[in-house]
């Protein structure tokens, strides 16, 4: 059964979904599939607060292992609705996704912790002024050796399931941007997916072309790691993006510049004021003031990033100052802007995350290998 006249058609279906879901709904979906034929939920770690990290795994066959991971960065919520139209999908036991022939295990969620510090801008989704008051950026870089639990957790996952594809389910759902990042770690499979890209765009999505970072990618040290265990392993990153810009940005008026930067200087000395006690605060006053750099280099997602201090201002008791400092960041952001953008429906989010899954598996199918085996390093 050929894929392209099966599962890619069957990514029409994805429905459009009011927000992103919940941590709680997240872990209830994960949870309920333990009772479903071919599943089995493990748990792999806990984060740095203590809550779970739970490994799902299907099909006991023994075929190559896809192994897909979500909210490595925790403000990226694509990954909970493409991992749940799978599931869906691999309970149906007549679904076409069961002809590809592989095993499949899923990390739903890596960051518990920066997933309920994001939630309240889940419930808005295309709305950027809520993403900037609501959004969180984690420190953690999944990247050399791990460190913190929740990387620790990743290579659990890794030696457990000995996958043969990483799929990083990453996502710019929360910004504009003139299209997305799609990167493998294979020259050769790199330039095959020209009929991805081409679908994306009859969609309405202008991609970026995928830029050939494939050393890039096996440095990566899960990719190394796996590699190691397996022999043959794939590491891909698909990013859509939740807005689509029409123009580039436009510099804006030098009142609102001056008034962005005098402001700037202001929210900088209220974080450093700022005392905050519960874990919660102090998270996001050390995201906030993480960001500030490139802040001052008007780097506009650092900004929308940037701005999640405010709601500790709120909380310290300067609301008045908060809504104020608001007012400026978004004018700035409106001004470089120009409403030169437009969202993207969640679902077409989805369908390009799943298309670019759906086609790389298929042109890996068709080559026999995951990986070519003349530009894959050494462990």
């Amino acid at each position: 059964m050929e894929v392209s006249g099966t599962v890619l058609e069957l990514i029409k279906q994805v429905r459009e979904p009011n927000r992103y879901p919940t941590l709680a709904e997240i872990l209830g979906r994960t949870r309920s599939l333990g009772d479903k034929r071919g599943f089995h939920i493990e748990t792999i770690g806990q984060s740095r607060l203590g809550r779970d990290i739970d490994l799902v795994s299907f099909g006991t066959r023994g075929q190559r292992t896809a192994l897909l991971s979500g909210f490595e960065d925790p403000h990226e919520p694509i990954c909970s609705l493409s991992m749940i139209w799978l599931w869906e999908q691999l309970v149906d036991p007549d679904s076409p996704i069961h002809s590809l022939g592989y095993d499949w295990a899923f990390i739903p969620c890596l960051n518990p912790d920066g997933v309920l510090r994001n939630e309240q801008w889940f419930r808005r989704p295309g709305d950027l002024r809520a993403f900037m008051n609501g959004s969180w950026e984690d420190e953690l870089p999944f990247w050399g050796a791990p460190q913190h639990p929740e990387e620790h957790a990743l290579e659990e996952a890794i030696v457990r399931t000995r996958p043969e594809l990483l799929f990083g389910m990453h996502d710019e759902s929360h910004f504009p941007g003139h299209g997305y990042w799609a990167l493998v770690s294979d020259e050769e499979l790199q330039e095959q997916l020209g009929d991805h890209f081409a679908y994306e765009s009859r969609i309405g999505v202008d991609p970026v072309p995928p830029p050939v970072k494939s050393q890039t990618m096996r440095n990566n040290w899960y990719f190394g790691r796996a590699h190691g265990l397996s022999g043959c392993c794939l590491s891909m990153i698909c990013e859509p993006r939740g807005y689509r810009q029409l123009s580039p940005p436009h510099d804006p008026e030098e009142s609102v510049r001056e008034r962005y930067k005098a402001v700037l200087s202001e929210y900088e000395q209220v974080l450093r004021e700022m005392a905050p006690s519960s874990d919660e605060e102090q998270a996001l006053v050390r995201c906030a003031t993480s960001c500030l750099d490139r802040m001052r280099n008007e780097r506009l997602f650092a900004i929308c990033v940037g701005a999640c201090g405010l709601r500790s201002m709120r909380e310290y008791g300067r609301k008045e100052e908060a809504n104020s400092i608001e007012g400026a960041f978004w004018g700035y952001l409106n001004a470089r802007l120009h409403g030169t953008y437009v969202a993207i429906p969640i679902r077409d989010q989805v369908r390009i995350q799943l298309h670019f899954l759906f086609t790389v598996l298929e042109k890996a199918k068709s080559r026999g290998s995951f990986n070519c085996t003349r530009s894959v390093p050494s462990p």
